[in-house]
């Protein structure tokens, strides 16, 4: 909701294998999500793709600007999608990996230029995004809280995350109106 009410649209997407999104069935897409298939994971900015190409297609839809919230794998997924030239204007990142699950994130944010990207972890957590945000000038890592708290967990359990997000993507909004 304090997306919406920044005047975000929002689409919230589920990757292959998760949620809804398992079909063909002929494709276990829950199944290799489950035995943790490295193939099926690296394809999963394909998931992105689409969405974006869905998206840019809907009234009422800024069709010029364009940011990405993963949490955990979804981290991943849109470092990935980023990495391979596609335009973005502000990334999100909660719980990053620097390889979920064969995901090399390592690699991908070094390629990844002029993209704000915020990168937030708990205490228990915070190696990953402290060496991401190493690789990248554009990178920001912030330790947010004490303990384990995951991915889309830290909402509801991390005072002002929501703040938080709605105001770097708001910034990477203008950051990249300024840059045209």
């Amino acid at each position: 909701q304090p997306l919406h009410d920044a005047g975000f649209a929002v689409l919230a997407i589920d990757l292959r294998g998760h949620g809804e999104s398992t079909k063909p069935a002929d494709k276990n897409l829950a199944e290799r999500v489950d035995r943790r298939d490295t193939t099926l994971f690296n394809n999963m900015y394909k998931d992105v793709a689409a969405a974006v190409t869905w998206v840019r297609k809907q009234p009422n839809v800024d069709q010029e600007r364009l940011v990405l919230v993963g949490a955990s794998i979804g981290c991943s997924i849109a470092i990935d999608y980023a990495s391979r030239g596609n335009p973005v204007d502000a990334i999100v990142c909660l719980s990053p990996g620097t390889n979920y699950l064969g995901v090399d994130s390592v690699n991908q944010i070094q390629k990844i230029h002029d993209t704000p990207i915020l990168l937030l972890a708990t205490e228990t957590e915070k190696e990953a995004p402290l060496a991401l945000a190493k690789l990248n000038k554009d990178a920001t890592a912030r330790i947010v809280g004490e303990g384990r708290v995951h991915g889309t967990d830290m909402f509801g359990k991390i005072e002002g995350i929501r703040r938080q997000i709605v105001e770097f993507l708001q910034k990477g909004i203008e950051a990249a109106k300024a840059r045209g």
